[in-house]
């Protein structure tokens, strides 16, 4: 993965998000992905502050616009420091809670109005969003239920039923708002039921955003350590085939490269420019038999190397 991928996890409060948060760190990086775990409100040492602030039971006088444009302040933060830096460097983000938590606590159950969070919130993040949402679709009722359970709850979480219903309620609108990323997750599901849903979703998901190709490119001979050095400085994934010759004739060889969907025009233009077209000395065909006279042969130039390059859609890949 030569970018980052960013997903974040919502829903209220005891839907089970950081069990599941566990489970895809271990699958990514069982498939050889770095992984970066965050949380919000936190993630930075300003942010776990503010996250104090925000959640301490003792603050019961906080204002809703107080409380909104602090976790705006903590996000701020948190993507210049921690989720830009690791996207850059390839990384999978998960990231418990993000932008659309300030909208439906806030901008719904707060009553502060859905644009004007995402007003300051874009100015917080740069417009940064996620390419996956997980949203944990569990009844406010039963998510309480499970947070009681557990002992101490803090500030958002003691707040009446009233409250997390128009939580849920603002959830449903944005996955309905947005489909192609918000995706629901069934939070009444065991724990394994859940992860096997997840898997399936996020196995799609990257389908989707990391559509694989393969270039098979059958370059001169001449060229070929040239070109393998290119495109290994640019960090592409290229097997040198261990024959003589490309498959198609002597003389030529073979490169298996492995890219995702919006790199396969810089790999294109890295053969270009390694790959030459140079003249060469050739003798002229005999002529066909039955012809008259005699044959003379001379020799003529002809345009040999440049490269003969395919691309083939790859429906499915894994790292074994």
């Amino acid at each position: 993965m030569e970018k980052g991928f960013f997903i974040t996890l919502e829903g209220t409060d005891g839907a089970g998000k950081s069990t599941q948060m566990k489970y895809l760190k271990t699958f990514f990086e069982e498939k050889g992905y770095p992984v970066l775990l965050t949380r919000e409100p936190g993630g930075t040492a300003i942010g776990e502050k503010i996250r104090e602030l925000i959640l301490d039971n003792a603050n019961e006088e906080m204002k809703d616009k107080t409380e909104a444009l602090l976790y705006a302040a903590a996000r701020a933060q948190h993507v210049e420091e921690v989720i830009l830096p690791a996207l850059q460097e390839g990384k999978v983000v998960l990231c418990d809670r993000f932008v659309d938590s300030s909208i439906v606590y806030q901008g719904e159950a707060r009553s502060i109005g859905r644009e004007s969070i995402e007003d300051i919130n874009h100015f917080a993040t740069g417009g940064l969003s996620p390419n996956l949402t997980l949203w944990f679709d569990l009844p406010p009722e039963e998510g309480l239920k499970r947070v009681a359970s557990g002992g101490k709850v803090d500030r958002l979480e003691k707040e009446a039923l009233h409250f997390h219903q128009k939580v849920y309620e603002g959830y449903q609108t944005l996955k309905n708002k947005h489909p192609h990323r918000i995706k629901a997750v069934d939070g009444k599901k065991s724990i394994d039921e859940m992860r096997r849903e997840i898997r399936g979703i996020v196995i799609k998901k990257l389908k989707e955003v990391y559509g694989m190709k393969l270039v098979i490119a059958i370059v001169n001979d001449e060229d070929a350590n040239k070109l393998l050095d290119s495109l290994t400085e640019n960090r592409h994934r290229v097997t040198k085939l261990a024959t003589t010759g490309g498959f198609l004739k002597a003389g030529n060889t073979t490169f298996l490269i492995g890219t995702e969907d919006d790199q396969v025009d810089q790999v294109m233009d890295i053969i270009k420019d390694k790959c030459e077209t140079r003249k060469q000395v050739a003798t002229s065909p005999a002529p066909v038999s039955g012809t008259t006279g005699v044959y003379v042969p001379h020799p003529i130039e002809v345009n040999v190397g440049g490269a003969t390059v395919f691309v083939v859609d790859v429906e499915k890949h894994f790292k074994i």
